[in-house]
C-alpha cells in the first residue's frame, strides 16, 4: 500500500474540490513571497481526470499550497515538470476607499514601473498576493484569471477585496537558518538543492566537528513568518533524509 504523501515535491498537482468540479494547481516552487502555484482554468468531475495539457494557458497566483497539503485541503494526485517561476508580478500601489486600484506596480520592488491603466499583457501578469483557501475555490468557481482584476482585487470586478493576507503592505524580516557538514560535497549538494528551491546560499567554514557551514537564508513578510518558517524548516529536514548533516536552528533579523 503506498503511504500518502503530506509535503509537497516541485511539480505536484493539486485536487481542489469546489462545488462546480475539482480545480486543479501545479506547485511550481517557493519565491521569497510565498509559494507558487499554476492554476489550470478548468475544472473536472473527477480528482483523476487531469493531465499535463489541462494547465496549459494557466495563470499564476500565490497560495500556501505545503500548508493546505498539511492540513488536507488538497490533495496530492500526480506530479510533472514545472514551468519556472515568474519574474514579472504586479501589485497594487493606491487603492481608493471604494477598493478601485488607482495604480499598479509592474515588475521588481526596487524602482517598479507604475503605471494607472494595464495594457492587455500587464493584466495577464500574476498577482502579488498570498490568496486564502476560501479563495481560491471561489475563484475557481467563478472562472477567475489575472486579466479580469484589471481596476480591483476582486473576483467579480466588484469593490469588494478578495480575501488575502495583504502580504503587500507588511514588513519584511530576514531568516537565516544554521545547517553544518563535514563534508564540503555534500555543502555544495544542500546548496543546490536550496537554490533549487529559491533560497539564498552560503558557505563558511563552520564548527570544528563540523567544519562546513551552510546559512540559508530569505525575506519573509510579517504576516507569513510562522508558515514560512515551518515550510523552511521541513524543506531543510526533508533534505537531511539523505544528506548526512545537522541542522542547527534559525535566527530572525529585528
Amino acid at each position: 500500500m503506498t503511504k500518502k504523501r503530506n509535503r509537497v515535491r516541485h511539480g505536484d498537482v493539486l485536487s481542489v474540490v469546489t462545488e462546480n468540479g475539482y480545480g486543479f494547481l501545479q506547485y511550481v516552487g517557493r519565491a521569497t513571497f510565498g509559494d507558487v502555484v499554476l492554476v489550470a482554468s478548468t475544472l473536472k468531475p473527477t480528482a483523476t481526470d487531469w493531465t499535463a495539457q489541462l494547465f496549459l494557458g494557466g495563470y499564476f497566483i500565490m497560495y500556501p499550497a505545503k500548508q493546505a497539503v498539511v492540513e488536507g485541503l488538497v490533495q496530492i494526485v500526480g506530479n510533472f515538470q514545472p514551468p519556472e517561476i515568474p519574474t514579472i508580478w504586479r501589485r497594487p500601489g493606491r487603492i481608493s476607499n471604494s477598493g478601485r486600484v488607482e495604480t499598479w506596480l509592474i515588475g521588481p520592488e526596487i524602482a517598479p514601473e507604475i503605471v494607472s491603466s494595464l495594457s492587455d499583457q500587464q493584466a495577464r501578469e500574476p498577482i502579488e498576493m498570498l490568496l486564502s483557501h476560501d479563495a481560491l475555490v471561489k475563484q475557481l468557481e467563478n472562472g477567475w484569471r489575472p486579466e479580469h482584476s484589471k481596476e480591483t482585487l476582486s473576483i467579480d470586478g466588484r469593490s469588494k477585496r478578495i480575501e488575502t493576507a495583504n502580504i503587500t503592505s507588511a514588513t519584511k524580516k530576514l531568516v537565516k537558518h544554521f545547517v553544518y557538514f563535514d563534508r564540503s560535497d555534500a555543502a555544495e549538494l544542500f546548496a543546490k538543492r536550496c537554490i533549487a528551491e529559491g533560497y539564498l546560499t552560503k558557505i563558511e567554514r563552520g564548527a570544528e566537528e563540523m567544519s562546513h557551514l551552510v546559512l540559508v537564508s530569505h525575506e519573509v513578510k510579517d504576516v507569513d513568518l510562522q508558515q514560512a518558517l515551518n515550510d523552511a524548516e521541513g524543506f531543510i529536514e526533508s533534505i537531511l533524509e539523505s544528506v548526512n548533516g545537522k541542522y542547527d536552528g534559525h535566527e530572525v533579523a529585528v
